[in-house]
């Protein structure tokens, strides 16, 4: 059965690196020059018809300047999100307004003169929502109102100011502050600063409002703000519990001593829907999770461990690397491969889950009429161009994670695995300016052992993955049932593959 969570973000992080290129970035053109005071206010929320209003002031403009204002228009396969933006006015310093030129997908060209200031403003109407209709999974990876909470992604809203002469864009220095109804909080990573809030970085501004219950938990010197709305069978201590635990856990497979703040929120669909769904996406230090559970507590809650353990890794993966391109086979695939193993390094699953977890892969990459033609590597910068490219990215990037973990783990004699060399790459680039692609990732899996047939085979080529074949040398066996292969331990062990498999609790 497919599952019924997809992880499209993040921090589906192939999210960001296409916005970052493709719409909001302010390196629209070329590495901005000009750092402009910017104010906002986010105001008039109406979670009756789905709608605010946003309101900017600019100051210290380049002199004799043409411009474009640039809204995002698409973003992991959701279309025409411009057209959320209504009654767009933009008037100089004097309060005269300023008619811009429509240049349609987002864009508005206009010509401020000499002023060295300008204020716009808009409305924003979330009612409809290109694709998220047809994919209830998409409600994560826009800004989204309903009667009890929305959630704010600052770049999915905030345009981009980019000189026409200069052919740069305006490096923003914003300072933002949003008017909530009466009953409503706010919880962020971002700092306030005398009633606004100092974004630090508009790419990764998330903000959660609504009626919730806001608490703060301290993981080591990790501050993990878990904000909750709305009423579910899941109990509010066991949301807690199982942040901090998977929290400590991945930290502890990272390596990561340094104080940071972080933000995991849940929250039910914006409309009603049917059966056990979620749909989430992590940017930079901020997790907004939808859930909407099913009357059976222990399926609903098995189903939240594992799409929040998967999700949360993506604080490091790709969150903290300065990503020069797309391998989001690596770090969408490594990432869901590495929350099942934080799940069963914490006890909540045994080997017999995790089997059946890859025999779920298997099963719907098995069924992938693309495996044998595409590349992981070419799959990843096309993930969205189809449905068949995006499931490859996630089914064979899960796979390859877990064939590499037990290889990794017999040819050093259980010594090591694949968390040693995440935690080596998170050394040498997390938090850091240096970037990382394909080349350095690559690199990273070839040195920690003899990997160059596994990689040219399974992520460079496009070589059928066969789990009865490959399987055998770690004490596995794979017998198919009518429509899927079932994944068990073999009854007779070797010492070398019973050590093994001990590692995952059999």
């Amino acid at each position: 059965m497919k599952e019924n969570f997809r992880c499209l973000v993040n921090g589906e992080r192939f999210l960001l690196w296409q916005l970052i290129i493709s719409v909001v970035s302010f390196l629209i053109f070329c590495s901005p020059s000009f750092a402009v005071p910017t104010f906002c206010q986010i105001s008039e929320l109406s979670p009756s018809v789905h709608s605010f209003k946003v309101s900017c002031t600019v100051s210290e403009l380049p002199p004799n300047g043409k411009f474009e204002m640039r809204f995002v228009d698409r973003f992991a396969g959701i279309e025409k999100l411009s057209e959320r933006v209504f009654s767009l006015r933009i008037k100089d310093a004097n309060d005269q307004r300023i008619l811009p030129e429509i240049l349609g997908n987002g864009i508005y060209r206009f010509n401020a003169g000499n002023a060295a200031e300008i204020s716009f403003a808009y409305e924003i109407r979330l009612a409809q929502v290109m694709g998220a209709s047809v994919d209830p999974g998409r409600y994560a990876l826009s800004t989204s109102l309903s009667p009890q909470v929305e959630f704010i992604l600052l770049a999915d809203i905030l345009p981009a100011l980019c000189s026409v002469n200069e052919k740069k864009c305006l490096e923003a220095v914003v300072r933002l502050k949003i008017n909530t109804p009466d009953d409503w909080q706010i919880a962020t990573t971002e700092r306030e600063s005398y009633g606004a809030f100092e974004i630090a970085d508009v790419q990764k501004a998330v903000f959660f409002l609504g009626r919730m219950r806001n608490q703060t938990i301290n993981v080591g010197r990790l501050h993990i703000q878990i904000a909750i709305a709305g009423e579910r069978n899941l109990s509010d201590v066991q949301v807690t519990l199982l942040v901090g635990a998977i929290a400590r856990e991945q930290a502890a497979i990272m390596g990561n001593t340094a104080e940071n703040n972080f933000l995991v929120t849940l929250m039910p669909f914006p409309v009603p829907i049917t059966g056990l769904r979620s749909a989430a996406l992590t940017r930079g230090r901020s997790v907004i999770m939808l859930l909407n559970p099913d009357e059976d507590l222990p399926r609903t809650l098995k189903h939240y461990q594992k799409h929040l353990a998967h999700e949360m890794f993506h604080f490091y993966l790709p969150e903290a690397f300065a990503v020069r391109e797309n391998f989001d086979w690596f770090w969408e695939g490594f990432s869901r491969y590495i929350g099942l193993l934080t799940l069963n390094r914490l006890k909540l699953i045994g080997l017999p889950e995790l089997l059946d977890e890859m025999s779920n892969e298997d099963a719907l990459y098995q069924a992938n009429p693309v495996r044998e033609t595409v590349s992981l590597l070419a799959a990843s910068p096309e993930k969205f161009a189809t449905a068949a490219t995006y499931d490859l990215v996630y089914r064979k990037g899960t796979l390859v994670a877990w064939l590499y973990d037990l290889e990794f783990r017999r040819q050093s004699k259980g010594q090591k695995n694949v968390t040693h060399v995440l935690r080596e790459m998170y050394e040498n680039y997390g938090d850091s300016k240096n970037e990382i692609g394909n080349r350095e990732v690559l690199s990273s899996l070839r040195k920690s052992g003899k990997f160059d047939k596994f990689i040219r085979d399974y992520i460079e080529g496009t070589k059928k993955l066969d789990l009865a074949e490959t399987l055998s040398p770690y004490g596995l066996l794979s017998d198919k049932n009518p429509g899927r292969q079932r994944l068990s331990v073999n009854p007779k062990l070797s010492a070398q593959q019973n050590a093994l498999l001990a590692q995952f609790g059999h």
